[in-house]
């Protein structure tokens, strides 16, 4: 699926194929409707240190999804819809370890991927 920034018009994108005799070859439009978007942040401690191996939720696309943060503190969602209103909370187990602040986001999805949605917590 292309990423967020590749959706559009492409005009005059040239194929050819040569089968070492004779050469075909055409011009065409192609436009790419869906994009693949993604949604991440970065959890951290009061003070700033990364908090590694902490459960995320996403929920507003069917099934709820989870994310678990990488040493960095990282978290990431991909294949999302444009448009798409998402909502954004610790995990249940996290919750019981760590207040989270804010306690949940609310993200709607435009065109392009969404960054810098942290939560900072405190234990």
């Amino acid at each position: 699926m292309p990423e967020a920034d590749e959706a559009g018009v492409y005009a005059a994108v040239h194929f050819a194929a040569v089968d070492g005799a004779a050469t075909a070859s055409e011009d065409v439009t192609i436009t790419v409707n869906e994009a693949n978007l993604s949604l991440g942040g970065v959890l951290t401690v009061f003070g700033g240190a990364a908090v590694p191996g902490v459960t995320v939720e996403l929920k507003g696309m069917g099934r709820p999804r989870q994310a678990v943060t990488d040493a960095g503190g990282h978290y990431q969602f991909d294949d999302l819809a444009s448009g798409a209103v998402l909502k954004l909370r610790l995990g249940k187990s996290t919750r019981r370890a760590y207040v989270p602040y804010p306690p949940a986001r609310t993200v709607v999805m435009g065109a392009s991927d969404v960054g810098g949605q942290d939560f900072e917590l405190t234990p």
